[in-house]
């Protein structure tokens, strides 16, 4: 035990050295350790800052991409007051038809449209003489004439029209031809200047219990019709 002091007393200047230098190793390593981690966790956070600040410009610009091509779709697409008010047109149907009247339809619908519309022909409509085919137009007028009005014409003659023509041929309608007055319909009988509906069926309930018409002066018969209202019509009339 005594050898040891004695040792101990002799190295003890060694010992305490030694043991200096190593503590001031492992304190440097210690700091440089903890330098490195600190940088380390810089560097990292300088990255995940640089990844961010790029996904969010990259989202921002996609969102204002889509937004400039969503407004520069809307802008082409978007129809113009013009564009609609083109779109939709008037027509009237008239004539051997079950309801004639005025109908709204798109300007893209056909005469066989209307025709649908207004129920179909009555059971002496003749839809011969017009062109189903043809596309409607705004303001446009169709008379549908009876099998008796096309018979008296001298038939159908639809080769005759132009393509896309809707203009019936009856007798009612055409140029310099009259209507007689004891073979003639309601809407026959409408399509002469100043005979409305109630005047119409008065002038057939006046032939049917007069016996028909002898003259086209009789008109004057019935209740409603003059001598001056019969002059402005005379030359569209006839009896046979």
């Amino acid at each position: 035990m005594e050898q040891v002091r004695e040792r101990y007393r002799q190295y003890r200047w060694r010992i305490w050295l030694g043991l200096g230098l190593l503590l001031l190793l492992l304190g440097g390593g210690a700091i440089s350790l903890v330098r490195r981690q600190r940088q380390n966790q810089a560097a990292d956070q300088s990255l995940l800052e640089a990844t961010a600040a790029g996904t969010s410009g990259a989202v921002a610009t996609s969102t204002t991409d889509a937004s400039v091509a969503a407004e520069s779709s809307g802008a082409t697409t978007k129809p113009s007051g013009a564009d609609k008010q083109a779109a939709v047109i008037y027509a009237e149907i008239k004539g051997a038809v079950q309801r004639p009247d005025v109908y709204r339809f798109k300007s893209d619908q056909r005469v066989i449209d209307l025709l649908e519309r207004a129920g179909g022909l009555t059971k002496d409509g003749d839809d011969r003489t017009i062109n189903l085919a043809s596309p409607l137009t705004d303001g446009l007028s169709i008379y549908v004439p009876t099998k008796a009005e096309v018979a008296q014409s001298g038939g159908p003659e639809l080769s005759g029209q132009s393509a896309g023509s809707t203009t019936s041929t009856s007798p009612a309608e055409g140029a310099g031809d009259q209507v007689d007055l004891n073979h003639a319909d309601a809407a026959t009988l409408q399509t002469i200047s100043g005979i409305g509906p109630k005047k119409a069926e008065d002038i057939i309930a006046y032939r049917e219990q007069a016996g028909g018409f002898k003259s086209v002066d009789e008109l004057t018969q019935v209740s409603g019709i003059g001598d001056k209202t019969l002059a402005k019509i005379r030359d569209r009339l006839c009896v046979r």
